[in-house]
C-alpha cells in the first residue's frame, strides 16, 4: 500500500509538471484599471500622484483606480522611462482627423473597454461627436479605434490601431504620428527613422546626461496618411518607436522587423509568460489571493530587473541590476537599502545570472550602489549561496563582504549607533525622538539640520542587526571560500554584538527588545518601533525566554491591526497611521507635518518582510505560533489589492494598517521579500546551513505544489495533498524519483 500511494503521489507530482507550459501568467496580471506600457528597459508610467499629498480629495478619492491611475489613451501615453525617468511625456501621440462638411476636426477619443496585461494592452475608444453634423449622431460618434500595443522584450513600443467606421456615410480621415518634441527635437541627427537621441534622466536625485538611438516608423512610410474608409469598413497599421544602445542603422532594422512581424503581440506574451517558465519554480494552490499575489511578486521581480547597457552604452550599471521602484525621480534606479531584500527574493529564481550580477555590482562599488544605508547585504548573499552554491562566485565577494561587514561593526562588541532616522530609510521612526529635549522633537532629523537641529542619535536595533547579519553572513560566505581567520574573525563579532544586544536591550517591563539611547543606555520605552523584532531574524537568537515579544506582536493594542502590523506601537505619542506627524512641539491635527515617507504608524512592505522574517524563524520552533504569523501574512497579501480588487495587485511602499489604504504613489515597487518568507514559512521549504538537508515543513495546512525549486545546488518539488482521510500528505521529490513522503515534517539528504 505504501508503494502504490508513492506511484500515485509520483504520478500526481508528472500530472503537475504538465501544466505549466498552458499557465498564462500574462494573463493573471490582466485588470481594465491600469494604463502604463512595460517593457525591460524602457516603459512608462501613468499613475497620478495624489494619495500621499495629504489633501481631502486625496483622502476620499485616492484609493479609487480609475481615479489613482490616468485613463489610457491612444498611443505611448504617460512619463517615458528609458533606464530611468525621462522629461519626456507622450513620446508618441496618436492624432486622427477627419474631413468633414464642416472642414477638418480632431477627433476626441474616449475609453471604452481596457484589458492591461504586463505584456499587451488592449484598449477600444469611440470618438465624441461634433457639435453640428448631418452625418452623425449627436450623442455618440460613429468612428471606433482600437487600439493593441506593447513594449517588447527589444525595448521596441508597437501598436496596432484600426480605425472603423460605423457610420453610413464614406469617411476621410488623416492619420499622424507625432513624437513629442523632446523625443524628437528641431535639428535632430538623422530623420526619424533612425537617429541619435540626446536626452536627461533623473534618478537618485540627479540629473544625468545620456544618448541612445531612436527610430520610429509606420506600416505606411511616413508619419502620416490620409484615407477613405467606407461605411462599416477599417483601416488598419502600425506605428512604433525603438530604443537601443546600437547604431541608428541597427535600431532602424530592429524596427522594421516589429512592423512587419506577422503578430509581434504574441511573440511578447510568449516571451513573457516565457520567462515565468524558465526562472520561477512553479507554484498551485486553491486559495486564489496567494496564487495571483505569486504571480504578481515575481513579475515585481521581472519589471524591476534591468540591463542598462541594452539602450545606453556607456551607463554606469555594467551588469543586470534591480531597481527599487519603476517611477519616481529618485528611485527609480538601485537603492542600496533594497538590495538584501530583492536578493532574498532572486534567490529562488531557477538561474541565479540576476542575483550574481546585483551582489557583483554591490560589491564592485558601482555608483548608485554606494549610499550608506544599513543593510545585510552578506546575509542575503549566503541566502543565494546556500540554493545556488559556487565557490568561485564565494571567493569572488567574500573579501568585499567581510570589509563591509568590518566596517559596519567597527570592529568591536558595542553596536553601531545610528545619525537620524534617514540611514534607517524608515524616516521619522518615533524612537529616535524619545530622548529629545524635549521629548518627541521630530525636527532632530534631516530635514532641519539646515535650520540648526542636531540629527538623534540611536542605538537602532535593525542595525545592530545589520551589522551582526553582515558579519555573520560573512563569515558564512568567507567558510565556503575557504578563507577560515575570515570566518572565524566574523562569527565571533556577530556573537560578541549578539551579546551586547541581548544584555543591554531587552526591557522587562515591556516584554521587548528596544532601542537605547547611546549616551545613558537608557531603553526607548513607549516608542517601541517595528525594529524590536529585527533580532530574531535569521535564526541566530536561539532562545525561547525571548519570544514573548511576539505576544505584543499580535496584540491589538500594540502593533496588530486588520493589515499589519503597525511600524510603531500604537501607545506611543507619535503614533499616527497616514502621512504625517500630529505631535511634537510644534506640531498637531491642525498643523501637521506633511511628510510622504513617514514611518510613525503606516504599516510599510519593508518593515513587513523583516517582521515576516524574525516571526517566521521564531514559528518554526514554535508550531503554536504558526498559526497567527499565517493570518499575519494572509492581512499583508491582501494590503497589496488596492481597493480591495484581487485584478489589481499594488506593491506600493506603505500604508494605513486600520483599513488599508495606500499612502503612496509608487507601483511594482520593490523595496521588500515577499516570495522568500512565502516560500521559507508558508511552504516551509529550506536547507541547512550546512547545505546538507532540504527541510519541508509548511506553514500552510492547504493542498499545494511548489515545483523546481533550486536548493543547494539541486533542484526540488514538494507536493502537500488531502489523503482519502482528508489528512496532509507531502512528499519532496527530485525529477520523477519521489526522496520523502509522509503526514508530518519531512527532509531529505544531499550532497554538495
Amino acid at each position: 500500500m505504501g508503494k502504490m500511494k508513492r506511484t500515485l503521489f509520483a504520478l500526481a507530482a508528472l500530472l503537475m509538471r504538465c501544466l505549466p507550459a498552458a499557465v498564462d501568467a500574462n494573463a493573471q496580471l490582466a485588470t481594465a484599471y491600469r494604463s502604463d506600457i512595460v517593457g525591460p528597459e524602457v516603459w512608462t508610467s501613468t499613475a497620478r500622484s495624489i494619495s500621499c499629498e495629504g489633501t481631502r480629495e486625496s483622502y476620499t478619492r485616492g484609493q479609487v483606480p480609475y481615479f489613482l491611475n490616468a485613463v489610457p489613451k491612444p498611443g505611448l501615453s504617460g512619463v517615458l522611462h528609458v533606464v530611468h525617468e525621462t522629461p519626456v511625456v507622450d513620446a508618441l501621440s496618436l492624432r486622427i482627423l477627419e474631413e468633414g462638411e464642416n472642414g477638418v476636426k480632431e477627433l476626441e477619443w474616449v475609453p471604452i473597454r481596457n484589458r492591461w496585461t504586463p505584456a499587451l494592452c488592449t484598449t477600444y475608444y469611440r470618438n465624441i461627436p461634433a457639435r453640428a453634423s448631418s452625418t452623425e449622431c449627436d450623442w455618440v460618434g460613429d468612428s471606433v479605434l482600437k487600439e493593441r500595443k506593447c513594449i517588447d522584450f527589444g525595448n521596441v513600443f508597437i501598436a496596432e490601431a484600426t480605425l472603423k467606421n460605423t457610420g453610413r456615410v464614406p469617411r476621410t480621415y488623416e492619420v499622424k504620428v507625432v513624437p513629442a518634441r523632446l523625443l524628437y527635437p528641431a535639428g535632430a541627427t538623422g530623420d526619424a527613422s533612425g537617429y541619435t537621441w540626446s536626452f536627461k534622466t533623473t534618478s537618485m536625485g540627479k540629473v544625468r546626461a545620456r544618448k541612445c538611438s531612436v527610430s520610429i516608423g509606420t506600416s505606411f512610410g511616413s508619419l502620416s496618411t490620409r484615407v477613405k474608409v467606407e461605411p462599416h469598413g477599417e483601416f488598419t497599421f502600425r506605428y512604433a518607436v525603438a530604443f537601443g544602445s546600437g547604431s541608428p542603422d541597427e535600431v532602424k532594422s530592429t524596427l522594421g522587423a516589429r512592423l512587419s512581424a506577422k503578430d509581434p503581440f504574441a511573440a511578447n506574451v510568449e516571451d513573457f509568460n516565457g520567462w515565468f517558465r524558465r526562472e520561477v519554480p512553479l507554484f498551485s494552490t486553491d486559495d486564489a489571493d496567494i496564487a495571483k499575489m505569486y504571480i504578481y511578486r515575481w513579475f515585481v521581480v521581472k519589471r524591476n530587473t534591468h540591463e542598462a547597457r541594452r539602450v545606453i552604452a556607456d551607463h554606469e550599471y555594467p551588469r543586470a541590476a534591480v531597481y527599487e521602484s519603476p517611477a519616481g525621480g529618485w528611485y527609480n534606479c538601485v537603492i542600496p537599502l533594497s538590495v538584501p531584500l530583492q536578493l532574498n527574493e532572486l534567490s529562488w529564481m531557477r538561474n541565479p545570472a540576476v542575483a550574481r550580477a546585483h551582489l557583483l555590482n554591490w560589491c564592485d562599488k558601482v555608483r548608485g550602489y554606494t549610499k550608506l544605508y544599513i543593510q545585510s547585504t552578506a546575509m542575503s548573499a549566503w541566502h543565494l549561496l546556500q540554493n545556488h552554491p559556487d565557490k568561485d562566485l564565494a571567493a569572488k565577494v567574500a573579501p568585499a563582504l567581510v570589509a563591509d561587514a568590518m566596517r559596519r561593526s567597527g570592529g568591536s562588541e558595542k553596536l553601531p549607533v545610528i545619525a537620524g532616522s534617514w540611514p534607517t530609510g524608515a524616516e521619522y521612526q518615533p524612537n529616535f525622538y524619545r530622548f529629545t529635549d524635549p521629548p518627541w522633537d521630530y525636527r532632530n532629523d534631516e530635514q532641519f539640520v539646515s535650520k540648526g537641529f542636531k540629527r538623534a542619535q540611536l542605538v537602532r536595533l535593525d542595525g545592530a542587526m545589520c551589522s551582526i547579519g553582515s558579519l555573520e553572513g560573512a563569515s558564512r560566505v568567507a567558510r565556503m571560500a575557504g578563507d577560515v581567520k575570515a570566518a572565524d574573525d566574523c562569527h565571533a563579532l556577530a556573537m560578541a554584538q549578539l551579546g551586547t544586544l541581548c544584555k543591554g536591550h531587552w526591557s522587562e517591563r515591556d516584554g521587548l527588545f528596544l532601542a537605547a539611547d547611546p549616551e545613558t543606555g537608557n531603553l526607548a520605552e513607549d516608542a517601541a518601533c517595528f525594529d524590536s523584532f529585527a533580532p530574531y531574524m535569521w535564526g541566530l537568537l536561539d532562545d525561547a525566554r525571548y519570544d514573548v515579544a511576539f505576544d505584543k506582536l499580535v496584540d491589538r493594542s500594540w502593533f496588530w491591526d486588520d493589515f499589519p502590523v503597525t511600524t510603531v506601537q500604537k501607545s506611543c505619542p507619535m503614533y499616527f497611521g497616514q502621512n504625517g506627524i500630529v505631535v511634537g512641539p510644534v506640531a498637531s491635527p491642525t498643523n501637521t507635518l506633511r511628510y510622504g515617507c513617514c514611518w510613525n504608524g503606516p504599516t510599510w512592505h519593508y518593515s513587513d518582510s523583516m517582521v515576516a522574517e524574525a516571526f517566521g524563524r521564531v514559528a518554526m520552533r514554535a508550531p503554536q505560533r504558526r498559526a497567527k504569523w499565517l493570518e499575519f501574512f494572509d492581512g499583508w497579501t491582501k494590503s497589496h489589492f488596492l481597493y480591495g480588487d484581487p485584478t489589481l495587485p499594488r506593491a506600493a511602499e506603505h500604508l494605513r494598517p486600520e483599513d488599508g489604504a495606500h499612502c503612496g504613489d509608487a507601483w511594482d515597487y520593490m523595496h521588500s521579500a515577499w516570495i522568500d518568507p512565502f516560500i521559507r514559512y508558508w511552504c516551509g521549504v529550506s536547507v541547512s546551513e550546512d547545505l546538507k538537508t532540504i527541510c519541508f515543513d509548511p506553514f500552510a495546512e492547504v493542498p499545494f505544489s511548489l515545483e523546481n525549486v533550486p536548493l543547494a545546488g539541486g533542484v526540488y518539488s514538494f507536493l502537500q495533498r488531502r489523503d482519502e482521510s482528508g489528512g496532509l500528505h507531502r512528499s519532496i521529490l527530485r525529477g520523477e524519483t519521489v526522496l520523502a513522503e509522509g503526514d508530518g515534517a519531512l527532509s531529505v539528504a544531499v550532497d554538495f
